[in-house]
């Protein structure tokens, strides 16, 4: 090797490993550093800023331990200078249009693997924005009903985080980042084993924002924003009403109770009617078969309602009842 060009690189400073630019995910209004530091060295390092969040050609920041004056955003640049060999860059105040990538150079290098890094700063407008049908208790959520919820959020930056939503299952789950207006969307269709449970959205980093380049940062940005519905109740309307006993003729002696039921919550009210003679029986789900409906069929429906959120709602089942004259029902009259 020339001990001429070995003497120039020993010379040479180079940016220190341990401090270079890392990846930055914050709220709008937060205040940002990047570090970067030089490696010891013969000759005075001088180190440039520039970011791309403005031209994507890239616009310099600063130059050694001055701030670019006529750059549009001077006023919240500064240096930290925490040694001679350190300038740490320093954001005030950021807005959503600072998201974007910074490069940190040492223009007295002439190795490009010494010579510069970048990092990306994403900047979010502000916490998710929800928006859902979704009921609040205690108004409740009704079984077997289509409910969604969907969250955006505003940001800006060349990554951009995960969604993730945990819930009780099954829900479906759509994601976009568009724009500028990063999206996700849930939905599903609400049964009983959710009742009592909520549903979070998380929006992180992961190991996936790629590609990124081989001379910028790595490392995961620390950001995660979190929404959690209220927890749901579930009701259902009346359903799989049935009546008992049953047998394939319908027929029934006298003093026999035939009984109403019906899958519902809250509880449901019954009420029995003869539908021969529009007779409303007691309320219950119980009726007794009379003697007077010896030799006789009647017609009965048993109607079942509970109320949900102030709103009835019933389910309704037509009985056929045959009373034949026997020797039991004769005795019994």
């Amino acid at each position: 090797m020339d001990t001429n060009q070995s003497a120039i690189t020993s010379a040479q400073h180079g940016l220190d490993v341990n401090y270079l630019p890392e990846n930055v995910a914050v709220y709008s209004g937060q205040d940002v550093t990047f570090t970067c530091r030089v490696e010891a060295g013969a000759q005075i390092p001088r180190v440039q800023w520039f970011e791309y969040a403005c031209n994507s050609e890239g616009n310099l920041i600063s130059d050694g331990a001055l701030i670019v004056a006529d750059h549009p955003q001077a006023e919240r640049y500064s240096l930290v200078r925490v040694s001679q060999l350190q300038y740490d860059l320093h954001i005030r105040d950021v807005r959503r249009t600072d998201g974007g990538k910074y490069m940190c150079v040492d223009t007295a290098v002439s190795d490009l693997e010494k010579k510069r890094h970048s990092a990306e700063l994403v900047v979010f407008d502000g916490p998710l924005n929800c928006s859902t049908a979704i009921p609040i208790p205690p108004i409740a959520a009704l079984e077997d009903t289509y409910y969604w919820m969907e969250c955006e959020i505003l940001f800006k930056g060349n990554i951009r985080p995960k969604w993730f939503w945990h819930g009780p299952p099954p829900f479906g789950q759509l994601d976009d980042w568009k724009n500028e207006i990063g999206w996700s969307g849930m939905a599903f269709y609400a049964n009983r084993s959710m009742d009592g449970q909520h549903w979070t959205l998380r929006l992180n980093f992961t190991d996936s924002f790629l590609p990124v380049p081989a001379d910028s940062a790595t490392n995961i940005p620390t950001f995660v924003d979190e929404f959690d519905t209220d927890t749901v109740v579930i009701n259902w309307v009346p359903k799989s009403i049935s009546s008992s006993p049953s047998n394939p003729a319908n027929n029934y002696e006298v003093g026999e109770t035939i009984e109403c039921t019906v899958d519902a919550f809250p509880a449901a009210e019954f009420r029995w009617q003869n539908m021969r003679t529009l007779e409303i029986l007691h309320p219950g789900s119980t009726f007794v078969i009379p003697s007077s409906w010896q030799g006789f069929e009647q017609i009965m429906r048993c109607t079942a309602t509970n109320i949900i959120n102030d709103w009835p709602y019933a389910n309704a089942l037509m009985k056929q009842v045959n009373v034949p004259i026997t020797a039991d029902n004769n005795l019994l009259g």
